[in-house]
Parts: structure tokens; sequence; C-alpha cells
């Protein structure tokens, strides 16, 4: 029998071919060169996922803003998930694995899938990374076993003794207890009676209230302006607005394309070509070579998200701000 209890065998991507045994309770993974399974696929974040094995069984755990599909489902981000004994993961855009441990069954069998597992498991807490100790400090917890009626039976009684003192308590109209009675008759002999005091009504003035004319007048004169200005006054086009927005953001690409007579970046000839499709009023070549740059900007962020200057802060000298800018610019480009 295997020595390891459980392997993870890389099947698709830069690293096939290659197998980890999961021998410690908390294995990490991702391009960091600190996990204990460290992969070159620069499409995965240098912590992709965590394994960890609590009782012969393992879970995995995704770090929010990556993905992490099981058997073709989405685990989700921030929770501990249950592993079947075996299972195909899938890590970004180009990394396959299989999953493979000597326990058979699982926590619900060889056949369970995410969306299973998911709602037989307590909380558990996110892994950090590991310590100056070299030690995991954190796990996935323990099953919390809840505590129901029968394990509380002190509960129940103090809940009877309450229910039976309240049906002790019963109201009772009182009569024999002495005093003076609290309606007196009148001298009539007759039970008191309520008067109602009529107020009268303020009579209506039968004078004309007066207006001043000249209020009237203004507020025809008013709305006989606005009307007319309605009337003479167009509304602009529908696309004027943002033809205009358009135009001022191919002016301000300009400033992306760098000094004549130097070698160019690949995102300035992307951009210097759009502005030539452009003028000829080719459209969707246009778009085209926007998108291409986008697609950069998108790229140099996940290969390098520590970089400071992103895909266009060094020729610029103004930092990741200058990607921000550009990729707004794109934005009102691209829009309809």
């Amino acid at each position: 029998m295997d020595a390891v209890p459980a392997r993870l065998f890389v099947t698709a991507g830069p690293d096939e071919g290659r197998a980890f045994g999961l021998t410690s309770d908390m294995v990490h993974i991702g391009t960091a060169p600190d996990n204990q399974i460290v992969l070159s696929d620069d499409s995965l974040a240098e912590h992709q996922a965590s394994i960890a094995s609590r009782n012969g069984r393992y879970a995995i755990y995704v770090p929010p803003g990556q993905v992490v599909e099981v058997e073709g489902t989405a685990v989700p981000t921030e929770k501990w998930v249950w592993l079947p004994a075996a299972a195909t993961l899938r890590m970004g855009e180009a990394t396959a694995c299989r999953f493979e441990s000597s326990v058979q069954g699982g926590i619900n069998g060889t056949h369970s899938s995410v969306g299973a597992t998911t709602t037989s498991l307590p909380t558990l807490k996110a892994p950090r990374r590991p310590n100056s100790d070299g030690e995991d400090a954190t796990t996935p917890d323990e099953e919390q076993t809840p505590v129901g009626a029968e394990g509380s039976p002190r509960k129940g009684t103090a809940r009877r003794k309450k229910s039976a003192a309240r049906k002790a308590k019963v109201a009772r109209f009182i009569t024999d207890q002495p005093g003076e009675t609290l309606v007196r008759l009148g001298e009539d002999g007759q039970l008191p009676e309520l008067a109602l005091s009529e107020v009268g009504v303020k009579e209506q003035s039968d004078k004309p209230q007066e207006r001043n004319p000249l209020v009237l007048y203004g507020v025809l004169t008013c709305s006989f302006v606005l009307s007319l200005g309605m009337l003479l006054l167009e509304p602009p086009a529908p696309g004027s607005t943002s033809t205009a927005k358009r135009n001022s953001a191919r002016e301000s690409l300009k400033a992306y394309f760098g000094e004549d007579g130097s070698a160019f970046e690949p995102y300035q000839q992307e951009l210097r070509q759009a502005l030539v499709e452009a003028a000829r009023g080719d459209a969707a070549d246009e778009r085209l070579h926007y998108r291409r740059v986008l697609q950069m900007l998108n790229a140099a962020d996940i290969r390098d998200p520590a970089n400071l200057n992103g895909l266009t802060g060094r020729d610029s000298g103004r930092g990741r701000t200058s990607d921000d800018e550009l990729r707004e610019l794109l934005q009102t480009l691209l829009s309809n």
C-alpha cells in the first residue's frame, strides 16, 4: 500500500506529468516559491488554492479572486469544501490536475460533488500562509454537534415550569372590596349625561377675493416664453454626445503613441494602427486593435500584480495611473 495518503497528478498545462504527494496536513498551491506545490503556469496566482487533511478526509480552499473547478463545478471562495476520493481539478487557463486519495468514500462517497458536500460541512476559517516556524496557523475545524432538545432537559423543564406558572395566574374581577361607588347618580336620580358643545361655523365672506392681475399676466407670459423656446430650440442628436466623447478619447490616445523615430512597444503599434483605421472609417478594425490593447493591459495585471509600472507606466512615468487612464479611454471607444 502506498505510504502517501493522497497525490496530485498534473494532467495538463506547463507542469504536465509532474506528481506531488500530500504528506502534510496543509498544502498551499500556487506560483510563489514558498508554497508546498509550486506550479509554473503564468495564469495562476501566487496562492491559487490550499488542500488540508482532517481525520483522513481532504478539503480544498480557494482564496478570493481565484477560480478552481472540481469536476466542472466552481468551488466557492473563502470556504472549505470536502473533496471526494478521486476528482479532476482545473486551475487557471491551462492547468488541470487529478486528485487521488487512498481513503475511499470521502465524506459522501467517491461520487460526491462540490455542491453536495458543502451543505454538510461546518463553517471553516480561511487558511493563513506558513508562519515563521513553518507551521500553518489555521486548519479546517472539527464538525460541531448541534445540541438538540434531548441534550438539554433542563431547558425543557424550565419551559414547563414557566408555562404552569402562567396558567396559574388568572385575572379575577373583585367586587367585595370596600369603598365608594365610582358612578354617582344625579339629583334627579338619573345617570349623568354628556353634553356636546357645538362650535359655530364661521360665516364665509361674501366678498370675492381680490387677485393682483399683474401676477396672472406674469405667469402667462413666462408660460408662453417657455413654450416658444421648447419649439424653437432643437434637442441635440442622440449620437452627438457619444461621438464627441469618442473623438476626445482618440485625441487623448495620442499621448500613448510614443516618440516618432523610436522603437514602438506592441501596444503603441496597436494604438497607432487603430487611429489609421479610424481615419479610413473602418470601425470594426479600429475596435479590434482597441481590444488587443485592452487584453495586453489585463495580461500585465495577471502576469505581475506587484509591478508598479503596469504596461504603460514605464513609458509615461506615471506608474499604474497611466494604465487606468488608458483603460478608461479604451472602454469609452468600445462602448456603443
